[in-house]
């Protein structure tokens, strides 16, 4: 499995990556990774994530410990124990409450590495563990294992493209950012699709579509609620109201996806945009 997914930045972080603060970097307490396994999987189990997620609470702890520590032990990540907090009580209070609802709270570890310093590509903000940036000290993101500064920019059809850089299509409506690096437009209807923003047609998502290894999909019209469904497949649903996704028994089903099952993976129906990176 792979680690991906707002952070906002605590005042320690900007006193460290100036040069101030303290000479030490804050460490975790010798219980926290063991406290974060229990307090996730735990919630896991009562919102019914496990089955979707983890086949059980043994393989789910696992993950979760060995993750933290993984953060933990790398170099310029220092500990904000209020944020940490903060987060497990996030998973006591409102573990079960749709994922979209969010929560707003600090990173329990920042980084304060510089621009081209190696970093891990695969940690994700969805774990309550790290932000956005990784490792990566300010506002820079971690693109191919390097620390790098983030740009916000839009591009015409046939342009280069790089979603990891910011660098997407003018008209994302119409157009998506192929995985060879260049600005394609949407195709219709029983077309192969190589993204799973290719498909234009209303009502359409790009069935079969693998990562690793890639399979390309085609354009095909949603499942409707009920109906049987394959997890591995992006947005396969059809919704009205509510979001909808394939559940652990294989069957389309129209509703809220608890917030603690983006925790350690993601939602089941939905993708992690890196995938889809031409750099991976």
């Amino acid at each position: 499995m792979r680690f991906r997914k707002r952070i906002q930045r605590v005042p320690l972080a900007g006193a460290l990556l100036l040069g101030c603060g303290p000479s030490v970097i804050p460490q975790a307490p010798d219980d926290a990774a063991e406290r974060y396994a229990e307090s996730v999987c735990g919630a896991h189990a009562q919102c019914d994530c496990l089955g979707s997620t983890f086949e059980t609470m043994v393989e789910c702890e696992a993950v979760a410990t060995s993750l933290f520590d993984e953060v933990a032990d790398f170099p310029e990540v220092f500990f904000h124990e209020d944020c940490f907090e903060g987060f497990l009580g996030v998973y006591e209070d409102t573990a079960c409450e749709p994922v979209s609802s969010g929560s707003a709270h600090c990173s329990s570890f920042t980084g304060r590495l510089r621009e081209g310093d190696p970093c891990p590509t695969y940690w994700s903000s969805s774990t309550g563990l790290i932000g956005i940036g990784g490792p990566c000290g300010g506002d820079l993101t971690c693109y191919a294992g390097t620390c790098t500064s983030r740009t916000y920019t839009r591009v015409p059809l046939g342009e280069d493209c790089d979603v990891a850089r910011y660098i997407d299509c003018l008209d994302p409506s119409d157009n998506y950012c192929a995985p060879d690096g260049t600005c394609r437009a949407q195709v219709g209807a029983g077309e192969s699709c190589d993204n799973p923003r290719a498909c234009g047609e209303r009502g359409h998502s790009c069935f079969g579509l693998r990562p690793d290894p890639v399979e390309l999909g085609v354009c095909i019209l949603r499942i409707e609620e009920g109906e049987a469904c394959d997890p591995e497949d992006i947005n396969p649903c059809e919704r009205i109201d509510a979001w909808a996704y394939c559940n652990k028994d294989g069957l389309c089903h129209e509703g809220d996806w608890p917030l603690v099952c983006n925790a350690l993976g993601r939602a089941p129906s939905t993708y992690t945009p890196s995938d889809w990176w031409s750099v991976d």
